[in-house]
């Protein structure tokens, strides 16, 4: 029985059954409503993507993205400096020459020509030309010592500048003997280095942030790894300590056993003379 009083005539019966047959009853005139989706509405989750530096769905797999990442850079790290160290033995092209003269009586003349000498077969006219260069300079380096840069050798045969290391050379028709012969490189080897490690080094940041952080296959399997692992029932420390001294008994149990069958082969094979003592 409805309460008298009530003027509201949704409380009837007939009211309400009509609003569960009809959920959307519709005014003469309007457009039919539609079903607006939960994404749309705000009550649903929309699936991340991406977040802060195009980072896939971040926050998921931290733990497992995060080591991967640093066993990767630590591995392009080791990468990067054994590199550099090859790349030491990679030779230079030398832009010049410091010959080292000692036993100088005076100073050479710092223009003009060098000849390079070799005096393995002898001095004077014994020593034989294996080559000659431009003099760039001559720095007086104490008594009767200097150092005279040259530039450009032009070389004999399969001689190379380093080899008037220990040997002279001829100024103006007067006489130097060379001690070193080193050359000075177009730029330190350092940089060489230092330039094909941080390329590896930005290679490999580069496929790291790739790989860990963007391209979802890989990502999706990382937050896969990470779940499975959170399954993973990891021993008490009771449990591996009690696990380890049942390894550690069983080997000398095993080792024990051993012995005693190798012993007792041997005894048996001396008694019948098939093994000597």
């Amino acid at each position: 029985m409805p309460e008298h009083g009530s003027s509201n005539p949704s409380n009837t019966p007939v009211a309400q059954l009509a609003e569960q047959r009809i959920p959307n009853p519709q005014v003469a005139g309007s457009s039919p409503s539609r079903r607006v989706p939960d994404s749309d509405q705000g009550g649903g989750s929309a699936p991340h993507t991406s977040g802060g530096m195009g980072v896939y769905r971040p926050g998921q797999g931290y733990w497992v993205r995060v080591l991967t990442a640093c066993v990767a850079g630590l591995l392009f790290l080791v990468t990067a400096a054994w590199t550099a160290m090859q790349v030491n033995a990679i030779p230079i092209p030398m832009q010049s020459w410091v010959l080292s003269l000692k036993n100088m009586t005076e100073a050479p003349d710092a223009t003009g020509t060098v000849d390079l000498m070799d005096e393995s077969p002898g001095t004077g006219p014994l020593a034989v030309r294996i080559g000659s260069a431009t003099i760039v300079s001559f720095e007086k380096a104490g008594d009767n010592l200097g150092n005279l840069t040259i530039k450009e050798p032009q070389m004999v045969s399969n001689h190379e500048p380093a080899d008037v290391g220990g040997q002279a050379v001829v100024i103006g028709g007067k006489r130097y003997t060379v001690a070193t012969a080193v050359g000075v490189p177009l730029f330190p080897i350092l940089y060489l280095q230092a330039g094909v490690a941080a390329a590896i080094l930005i290679i490999g940041v580069a496929l790291i942030y790739t790989f860990v952080g963007v391209k979802p296959k890989s990502a999706e399997f990382l937050i896969a790894t990470d779940g499975e692992m959170k399954k993973v029932h990891w021993s008490t420390r009771r449990e591996v300590f009690g696990s380890t001294w049942v390894v550690i008994a069983a080997c000398f149990l095993i080792a024990g056993l051993l012995w005693v069958f190798d012993f007792g082969f041997v005894t048996v094979f001396q008694s019948i003379k098939l093994l000597h003592k």
